[in-house]
Protein backbone atom coordinates (compact mmCIF):
# COMPACT_ATOMS: atom_id res chain seq x y z
CA UNK A 1 0.00 0.00 0.00
CA UNK A 2 2.91 2.35 0.67
CA UNK A 3 3.99 2.32 -2.97
CA UNK A 4 0.56 2.44 -4.65
CA UNK A 5 -0.03 6.17 -4.06
CA UNK A 6 3.33 7.34 -5.46
CA UNK A 7 3.13 4.88 -8.37
CA UNK A 8 -0.39 6.03 -9.22
CA UNK A 9 0.74 9.65 -9.23
CA UNK A 10 3.76 8.68 -11.34
CA UNK A 11 1.51 6.97 -13.87
CA UNK A 12 -0.71 10.05 -14.02
CA UNK A 13 2.42 12.16 -14.53
CA UNK A 14 3.24 10.07 -17.61
CA UNK A 15 -0.32 10.39 -18.92
CA UNK A 16 -0.37 14.16 -18.42
CA UNK A 17 3.00 14.54 -20.15
CA UNK A 18 1.78 12.45 -23.10
CA UNK A 19 -1.42 14.48 -23.42
CA UNK A 20 0.61 17.70 -23.30
CA UNK A 21 2.93 16.25 -25.97
CA UNK A 22 5.98 16.45 -23.68
CA UNK A 23 8.75 13.86 -23.42
CA UNK A 24 7.47 10.69 -21.78
CA UNK A 25 10.21 8.86 -19.92
CA UNK A 26 9.71 5.73 -17.84
CA UNK A 27 11.79 7.21 -15.02
CA UNK A 28 9.02 9.80 -14.53
CA UNK A 29 6.89 6.91 -13.25
CA UNK A 30 9.01 7.02 -10.10
CA UNK A 31 9.14 10.83 -9.82
CA UNK A 32 7.00 10.87 -6.68
CA UNK A 33 9.56 8.66 -4.88
CA UNK A 34 12.43 11.15 -5.29
CA UNK A 35 11.28 13.76 -2.78
CA UNK A 36 10.42 12.64 0.75
CA UNK A 37 7.74 15.34 1.12
CA UNK A 38 5.99 14.25 -2.10
CA UNK A 39 6.31 10.58 -1.16
CA UNK A 40 4.59 11.14 2.18
CA UNK A 41 1.95 13.40 0.62
CA UNK A 42 1.13 10.87 -2.11
CA UNK A 43 0.86 8.00 0.38
CA UNK A 44 -1.41 9.89 2.76
CA UNK A 45 -3.54 11.23 -0.10
CA UNK A 46 -4.11 7.67 -1.28
CA UNK A 47 -4.92 6.60 2.27
CA UNK A 48 -7.24 9.55 2.92
CA UNK A 49 -9.24 8.95 -0.26
CA UNK A 50 -9.83 5.33 0.73
CA UNK A 51 -10.81 6.27 4.28
CA UNK A 52 -13.38 8.68 2.83
CA UNK A 53 -14.63 5.99 0.45
CA UNK A 54 -14.97 3.43 3.24
CA UNK A 55 -16.95 5.91 5.31
CA UNK A 56 -19.28 6.70 2.39
CA UNK A 57 -19.66 3.02 1.55
CA UNK A 58 -20.71 2.30 5.12
CA UNK A 59 -23.80 4.41 4.48
CA UNK A 60 -24.78 2.52 1.35
CA UNK A 61 -22.95 1.00 -1.60
CA UNK A 62 -24.35 3.33 -4.28
CA UNK A 63 -23.46 6.60 -2.48
CA UNK A 64 -19.95 5.20 -1.96
CA UNK A 65 -19.56 4.52 -5.66
CA UNK A 66 -20.92 7.95 -6.59
CA UNK A 67 -18.60 9.60 -4.08
CA UNK A 68 -15.62 7.70 -5.54
CA UNK A 69 -16.30 9.53 -8.82
CA UNK A 70 -15.98 12.81 -6.90
CA UNK A 71 -12.42 11.89 -5.93
CA UNK A 72 -11.38 10.65 -9.39
CA UNK A 73 -9.38 13.74 -10.37
CA UNK A 74 -7.44 14.08 -7.11
CA UNK A 75 -4.21 12.56 -8.45
CA UNK A 76 -4.31 14.69 -11.61
CA UNK A 77 -4.79 17.80 -9.47
CA UNK A 78 -1.83 16.87 -7.26
CA UNK A 79 0.29 16.46 -10.39
CA UNK A 80 -0.72 19.89 -11.66
CA UNK A 81 -0.51 21.59 -8.27
CA UNK A 82 2.02 19.81 -6.02
CA UNK A 83 1.79 22.73 -3.59
CA UNK A 84 -1.82 21.76 -2.70
CA UNK A 85 -2.47 19.90 0.51
CA UNK A 86 -4.27 16.56 0.39
CA UNK A 87 -7.59 18.08 1.38
CA UNK A 88 -7.23 20.94 -1.11
CA UNK A 89 -6.70 18.42 -3.93
CA UNK A 90 -9.67 16.31 -2.82
CA UNK A 91 -11.89 19.39 -2.46
CA UNK A 92 -10.86 20.63 -5.91
CA UNK A 93 -11.59 17.18 -7.35
CA UNK A 94 -15.07 17.25 -5.83
CA UNK A 95 -15.62 20.74 -7.28
CA UNK A 96 -14.45 19.73 -10.76
CA UNK A 97 -16.51 16.53 -10.82
CA UNK A 98 -19.68 18.29 -9.65
CA UNK A 99 -22.13 17.78 -12.51
CA UNK A 100 -19.74 15.50 -14.43
CA UNK A 101 -20.04 12.22 -12.51
CA UNK A 102 -22.42 10.64 -15.03
CA UNK A 103 -20.10 11.47 -17.93
CA UNK A 104 -17.19 9.97 -15.98
CA UNK A 105 -19.29 6.89 -15.20
CA UNK A 106 -20.07 6.43 -18.90
CA UNK A 107 -16.38 6.73 -19.80
CA UNK A 108 -15.53 4.11 -17.16
CA UNK A 109 -18.35 1.93 -18.43
CA UNK A 110 -16.90 2.03 -21.94
CA UNK A 111 -13.74 0.34 -20.62
CA UNK A 112 -15.53 -2.52 -18.86
CA UNK A 113 -14.69 -4.90 -21.72
CA UNK A 114 -10.99 -4.42 -21.01
CA UNK A 115 -11.45 -5.75 -17.49
CA UNK A 116 -13.53 -8.78 -18.43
Amino acid sequence: MFIIGPLTLGAYTLVLRAVREQDVEVRKLFSWFTDEKNLIKSFFTYLLIYVYLILWTLLLIIPGIIKSFSYAMTYFILNNHPEYTMNQAITESRRIMDGHKMAYFLVCLSFIGWFL
